[in-house]
Parts: structure tokens; sequence; C-alpha cells
């Protein structure tokens, strides 16, 4: 940021969607935005919280974009100078920094819907964070996907290729009463997942695309689990 390297150990990494969203997370939280692009021309609009993963207190910052004015590649470096005069500059992800869809355990940031206002370009982001205090968590190993819901632990079969879905879950069959709307917050995942058609991972994240067009946006899960405070 303007010529100075961020903080050692932490990093800030910002993956471009599609040609209407981009994401800014660290390793403890995120966030999304809208953006209109023409040639170096870069504008956004709409920002929203996407969640938190992380029990670091020192890692928790996003270096966010804030009025981007225009973005130009320079010596394979992303570029980017705000209506304020600051410069951000962003290198690839190396490879090895790009998570594997099967083996890590994802913890889910939140799940994302999408509302159109009119005098909006593009539609706007509509996330539903993950309740305080409850995690909900997906591994992909060997064809069986398994976690936990938030209050009861599941399983499911699911086929990966170019695309990825998933079977019927089958869950246990407790009820937590805390906190309030857990045990719909739980149904609601599982059915998602089961409307999952396909996937990418983004930087760091992993998005899971539904029939219905919302998202299921998910993070390597921190050590130690989530934190419970919100922003």
């Amino acid at each position: 940021v303007d010529g100075r390297a961020i903080a050692q150990g932490s990093i800030s990494t910002l993956a471009f969607l599609d040609d209407r969203w981009f994401v800014e997370h660290s390793r403890c939280e995120a966030y999304i935005s809208t953006y209109q692009a023409a040639g170096h021309d870069l504008r956004s609009g709409f920002s929203a919280w996407l969640g938190r993963i992380c029990q670091d207190e020192e890692g928790r910052g996003v270096v966010m974009i804030e009025s981007p004015r225009d973005t130009c590649l320079v010596e394979g470096r992303l570029q980017i100078s705000t209506v304020a005069g600051k410069v951000l500059v962003y290198e690839p992800l190396p490879e090895a920094a790009r998570p594997a869809l099967e083996g890590p355990t994802w913890s889910l940031l939140s799940i994302v819907g999408e509302r159109q206002i009119e005098g909006e370009a593009v539609a706007l982001p509509d996330p539903r964070v993950v309740l305080d205090g409850t995690e909900i968590t997906l591994t992909l190993a060997g064809g069986t996907a398994s976690g936990s819901a938030g209050c009861n632990t599941y399983r499911a079969a699911y086929s990966a290729g170019p695309a990825l879905s998933f079977g019927p879950a089958a869950a246990t069959k407790m009820a937590c009463l805390t906190p309030e709307g857990v045990m719909a917050q739980e149904q609601r995942y599982l059915e998602f997942l089961q409307d999952v058609q396909d996937y990418r991972i983004a930087g760091g994240q992993l998005w899971l695309r539904t029939g219905g067009g919302s998202y299921l946006v998910l993070a390597e899960a921190a050590a130690g689990g989530r934190l419970s405070d919100t922003p």
C-alpha cells in the first residue's frame, strides 16, 4: 500500500469473481463488493461483510479498496489507484497457496443470495452470515462429505469433477436451543448443500453455487474455531 509492504505474517487477497463482484479477504474475515470496469477505469459500489473465521487478533484486518479509480498491470502485478490517491499493488497468488477442494476442512462464512435494486447496474450481494457462536464445516474426501451443520454432524455422498454435486445428507438428531435460530440455519444449510451444482476456488475461498443462484461461501477452518464476536 503506497509502496509499503503489509504487516509481516498477514495477507490480504483480492479475488474478482465475475464481471460484477469482487471479494477482499484476510485469513480472518472477508468483504464482498460490486464493481464496474471499463478499460482502465474501475468503480466499486455496494459492500457487505461476508463473515469471520479467526482466533488471531492481529490478523483480522483486510486491506480494503475504498473508492477505486483505475487499474493497470505493471510487471505482472495488479495496481489499483483510488480517488483519494492511495495505490494498492497485488501480485498473483502462488499456486502453492491455493487450497485443494478435497482434504481441507472448510468453514462456512455465509450464504450469499442477490437482490436487484432499481438504479443499480448490477445485482447486489446479500450475505446471510453464520450465527454468532456456531460453526458449520465441510470436509470432502473419497466421495464422502462430512462435517458439522451447526448443531448436528452430517454425512453425504458427493461427486466432484468439472462440477460438484451432493446427495441427501444423513445427520444426527440432536436439538440445540441456543443460539436462537441455529436449527433453522442448519436446515437451510443442508438444503442448500443438496442443491449445489458447481464450485470455484477464488483466492482462498470455496464458492459453491446452487441451482437457485445462491452461493455457500467457505474458507479453510482456522485452528481453534471461529471467533464469537461481530464487527
